[in-house]
């Protein structure tokens, strides 16, 4: 028996020396295969604790889109009534007429401030009257003569319209229309000269050269008698374009209604 256990404590020797013969790097694989199960045991475990959170039900407050306290939300409208009372009272102040926030440009002004950012200082009257109307109206023909390319494709509609404004003036309205849209021309001051035929026939040939000759396939005017005599001088002139008038059925100083006579 004590035979037996000295070979059995010599097997056990052996197995350990064993062990510790080893080579190193096999040892560190070994621990480093342990590390990183123990390490993909606890991510995961870690992943699946966090999903579980009652946070993940409710939208963080430091986000765009997240849930305000009713404190933010009355202070928010504080100060949008601030700025509401702020354009009111230039509007008052400076006799703007209420209908110009109807404009396509008001909300446009007022994002281009807010993203401007506070210290933003209003230009002066000298400005506005000067270089930035002058920059304006560059746009516009810029913006005009991108419609001529529809009107060598498609051709145009040149249309004149005479009316008289609050102010007793006479004034003839110039406009083309095309399928992309109606571009408006320019308007003349007729009321300090007689609007004889020859008078309108020379201010439609003028309209009739800028827009091009070419482009124009039909013209629509008034159909009183010195409109009609202007537009047969023109038809003579120019007959690869086709004329029709309208008539006026009902006017008011806003509204018109009007007859397509051809």
């Amino acid at each position: 028996m004590m035979i037996r256990q000295l070979e059995d404590d010599d097997d056990d020797g052996d197995v350990n020396t064993k062990k510790h013969m080893l080579q190193p790097k096999v040892a560190e694989k070994k621990k480093i295969q342990s590390t990183s199960i123990v390490k993909q045991s606890t991510t995961s475990y870690g992943k699946q604790k966090k999903s579980t959170t009652l946070r993940t039900y409710f939208m963080p407050r430091t986000t765009p889109g997240a849930q305000k306290s009713l404190q933010n939300c009355w202070q928010r409208k504080e100060a949008v009534e601030r700025c509401d009372l702020a354009l009111a009272k230039w509007m008052i102040d400076a006799c703007v007429p209420f209908n110009v926030v109807n404009s396509v440009y008001y909300q446009h002004a007022i994002d281009v401030v807010t993203a401007t950012g506070p210290g933003y200082k209003g230009t002066n009257l000298h400005a506005i009257r000067g270089y930035y109307l002058a920059k304006a109206v560059d746009e516009m023909k810029i913006y005009v003569e991108s419609y001529r390319e529809i009107w060598k494709k498609t051709g145009c509609t040149l249309m004149a319209d005479g009316w008289t404004n609050q102010k007793r003036r006479t004034l003839i309205n110039f406009l083309v229309y095309c399928p992309k849209g109606t571009i408006f021309l320019k308007t003349i001051d007729v009321s300090d000269v007689s609007k004889t035929a020859r008078l309108l026939y020379q201010l439609f040939k003028e309209v009739v050269l800028y827009v091009g000759v070419e482009n124009i396939v039909h013209m629509v005017t008034d159909n009183a008698i010195n409109y009609v005599a202007a537009d047969r001088l023109l038809m003579e002139e120019f007959p690869l374009i086709f004329w029709s008038f309208v008539l006026l059925i009902a006017s008011t100083s806003y509204s018109r209604t009007l007859v397509n006579c051809s």
